[in-house]
């Protein structure tokens, strides 16, 4: 019943940003005419996206972030990430996908948690764990690309920060597994893996899933 009711929660979010959307643009259109109301639509969406962001981060922040550790299945901190999961995905993917690549999408991430330095380009949703994401200056994460800071083991959640270090880049459908990082100016090619705790070195191209070091690339083993 608990998870039922998470998913409930997401459909609740996606519901206020509909009826925001909606009641926005009639109220212009009843008062102000068809073109008024044409010409506000992107204020609205701006105003929707806004509230999501909002009610998700007040119910994470009641939920409580978690740190980094491990907890076990069906307990508070395993239903309260699970919560958080489907607000954040849910309530926000339909909305971010407008903004993927612009600072406005940046900023959506930071509001969740997530630490995103100036002039990266975040081409994605990025993650279902924003506030243990880190993204640095300059980074690029191509479309549908994908920080993953969780695993199960054991029937165990594990919650570990994963990072894309400065000047990096991680191609389109690449995903980086809990704890892995991206070394400053490292490219993980599209549609590779980096596999979970492993570190892909500065300047280095990895491919392949499991990724590994592209030795016929330019500076493919880090050496």
């Amino acid at each position: 019943g608990a998870l039922a009711a998470c998913g409930g929660g997401g459909a609740l979010l996606l519901s206020v940003e509909a009826a925001t959307l909606f009641g926005v643009v009639l109220m212009a259109e009843l008062m102000l005419g068809l073109p008024i109301a044409i010409a506000i639509f992107p204020a609205a969406v701006a105003l929707s996206l806004a509230i999501s962001v909002l009610i998700v981060t007040a119910v994470s922040r009641c939920l409580g972030a978690r740190a980094p550790g491990t907890f076990p299945f069906f307990g508070s901190s395993h239903l309260a990430w699970h919560v958080r999961g489907h607000f954040a995905e849910s309530g926000l993917a339909a909305w971010t996908r407008l903004l993927h690549g612009s600072a406005l999408g940046s900023a959506a991430l930071r509001a969740l948690g997530a630490t995103v330095g100036p002039g990266a380009l975040v081409d994605t949703n990025a993650t279902g764990e924003p506030h243990l994401v880190s993204i640095g200056a300059g980074a690029v994460l191509n479309g549908e690309s994908e920080l993953q800071a969780h695993s199960i083991e054991a029937r165990r959640l594990k919650l570990v920060p994963t990072t894309v270090q400065p000047a990096s880049t991680l191609g389109g459908h690449a995903y980086v597994m809990a704890g892995a990082v991206v070394e400053p100016h490292g490219i993980l090619a599209p549609g590779a893996i980096l596999m979970k705790g492993e570190s892909l070195p500065g300047g280095a191209v990895w491919r392949g899933v499991p990724a590994v070091p592209d030795y016929g690339s330019a500076g493919g083993g880090g050496l």
